[in-house]
């Protein structure tokens, strides 16, 4: 191996280390709720085990559709009803960003209100209309310190 080569290993595996560390740092401060890894051509999620527990039973049972977002709009999570409201499976949802999910004619507001977010300004609920039945789903933004927004059906 030329000396060109093992300096991009190294570069390589110094990259790697630092991501997996900054993965281990994340789940030791539980920032990390779930896993969603790729086996078998299909993705499946993992959920990390904690005390919220039946919380997270709460919100997966409830009839309203509840869903999580990353300060960039990408869903983290959502419960079996959001996913339902949207014709679709939790695991087709996850990972998505949100605004796949809004309908064209409310775009502009969506993203006004995630870029409100982002910046740390407050905003009351609104409504955001879904595909062609026209559902509304309440979108309430959280603390930005959380770095998570969320969307649900009344």
């Amino acid at each position: 191996m030329s000396g060109a080569d093992a300096r991009r290993t190294v570069s390589d595996l110094m990259k790697r280390l630092e991501e997996a560390e900054d993965t281990i740092r994340a789940i030791r401060n539980g920032e990390v709720d779930a896993f969603v890894m790729r086996a078998a051509e299909e993705e499946r999620v993992f959920a990390v085990a904690s005390a919220d527990g039946p919380y997270r039973l709460l919100v997966e049972r409830m009839q309203q559709g509840a869903a999580t977002l990353s300060s960039d709009g990408a869903v983290l999570y959502c419960n079996q009803r959001f996913a339902e409201l949207l014709s679709t499976s939790p695991e087709h949802v996850f990972g998505e960003s949100f605004g796949r999910f809004v309908q064209a004619g409310t775009r502009l507001l969506w993203n006004a209100l995630a870029a409100a977010e982002r910046k740390k300004e407050t905003a009351r609920e609104r409504s955001l209309s879904r595909g062609s039945t026209g559902a509304s789903f309440p979108f309430t933004p959280r603390s930005a310190r959380s770095g998570r927004t969320s969307a649900g059906s009344p």
